[in-house]
């Protein structure tokens, strides 16, 4: 039986700085939209030619699931972190809400403005837009109020922001169910079938939020449950029968029934079990070189934010030396990319250390505005 469980999960924050990057190479595709080109799936755009393809192929293909990977993460931590103290109220929604929109907002804005005046670039040379075009007032303001898919599943201005919407929506509905006493595993399970239903509506980008993030709520359970209960030996038995059961079954349906994986595989199954697995590891075996590769979880979201209107300085430049998309195809284009991705997320990480008073300004003035 086990008591105490880490300070801080070490681990999970640098998988979900890895996961970041990953998404990197799902929107490698970016570079060869045309105005004809409304949706990043079943587009007809030869990926084989992407650098490292048959190294890197399960990213170009489904790098996506990343983003599902993110709300599962984040379930997780907020069960772990604060479920308990909104539920005894040792925490206001004031102070819960500034400290969500001041790790998220500035930077948000600071790329949405970015992204606006980039795009106007980009539209006087070609008379659209690049990869998302919808860039109405009334659209700008979802964006600037951080709602933009609440009420829709669309993307326009920094589309990979869509996700950093639906997180502050879970973030405020998570409060509410802990205020209420309402943080059970049982209620997750039920939160998770109504994620589930919206993803048939026009909520689709919430369901998909609620759906992995109470995911992560009922992986949190779990651990607790196993960690608090269990010896060290047994916790170890099952993280190796859930981890071999999970890759037996992958190879048995992908390379001996040559099959795909059911579609909520991850959702449901894969990416819960690895959170228990590997926050189960590091309480029984402490954060080790977790703490010297803590700058991969400090990047992820300034990589995450940046990385979109990253790929809209290159196209400018590349087009301004008169060079073509097929530029894209090589590996040192995409590792310029990464550095010069991972450097720009790095100066951002050291201004938000910097800017702390100005971010509280921000804090207030989105708070007004919500």
């Amino acid at each position: 039986m086990n008591t105490k469980a880490p300070i801080r999960f070490y681990w999970l924050d640098i998988l979900r700085g890895l996961a970041a990057l990953s998404i990197v190479l799902w929107h490698w595709q970016h570079f060869f939209f045309d105005n004809q080109i409304k949706s990043e799936f079943g587009q007809n755009i030869d990926k084989t030619l992407f650098p490292f393809y048959n190294l890197l192929r399960p990213f170009y293909g489904q790098g996506w699931r990343a983003v599902e990977f993110f709300f599962t993460l984040s379930g997780f931590i907020f069960f772990w972190l604060y479920s308990k103290k909104i539920s005894q109220r040792e925490i206001s929604f004031l102070s819960y809400m500034k400290l969500r929109i001041s790790r998220l907002y500035p930077l948000h804005l600071l790329t949405l403005v970015g992204v606006i005046l980039l795009q106007m670039l980009y539209f006087n040379n070609h008379g659209f837009y690049f990869v998302y075009h919808d860039y109405r007032t009334l659209t700008f303001i979802g964006y600037l109020t951080l709602t933009f898919n609440w009420f829709v599943s669309y993307f326009s201005f920094n589309g990979p922001s869509w996700s950093v919407s639906v997180e502050m929506f879970l973030y405020i509905l998570f409060f509410g169910i802990c205020t209420l006493k309402l943080n059970h595993w049982m209620i997750c399970i039920g939160l998770m079938f109504l994620g589930y239903c919206l993803r048939f509506t026009q909520f689709y980008s919430i369901g998909t939020g609620m759906l992995s993030f109470f995911a992560g709520g009922i992986a949190f359970f779990i651990y607790s449950f196993l960690y608090k209960r269990y010896s060290f030996r047994t916790n170890w038995i099952l993280i190796v029968c859930m981890l071999t059961i999970s890759l037996v079954y992958i190879i048995y349906i992908r390379y001996l029934a040559k099959q795909q994986l059911p579609f909520y595989f991850f959702e449901l199954y894969m990416f819960p079990v690895i959170v228990i697995c590997i926050s189960l590891i590091e309480s029984l075996l402490g954060s080790g070189l977790g703490r010297k590769f803590a700058f991969i979880g400090d990047i992820s979201y300034s990589s995450y934010l940046i990385h979109f209107p990253l790929q809209l300085i290159f196209v400018l430049v590349i087009e301004s030396f008169s060079l073509n998309q097929k530029i894209f195809y090589l590996p040192r284009t995409l590792i310029t990319f990464y550095i010069v991705l991972i450097a720009l997320s790095f100066f951002s990480l050291l201004r938000k250390t910097d800017s702390k008073i100005s971010s509280q300004s921000l804090v207030k003035i989105t708070i007004y505005l919500l």
